[in-house]
């Protein structure tokens, strides 16, 4: 299924509060976009280093940043 929705969004412009609200809720972390990405290749993609570290994580708790 092709999604670029809420997930996606909110991983490539590193809104983690959103982010982890979504995991907490259940949100689809394979869901993929037109170009075949996962939310976390998004994030990767756009250097959201805090949003990827987030969906690394399976249990989706928020991890601290050292930058």
């Amino acid at each position: 299924m092709y999604n670029i929705g809420v997930l996606t969004t909110a991983a490539g412009q590193g809104h983690i509060e959103t982010l982890q609200w979504l995991l907490e809720m259940g949100a689809d972390i394979s869901i993929t976009n037109y170009a075949s990405e996962t939310p976390k290749d998004v994030a990767r993609r756009f250097a959201r280093l805090a949003a990827v570290r987030l969906l690394d994580d399976s249990r989706g708790e928020l991890c601290e940043i050292n930058y």
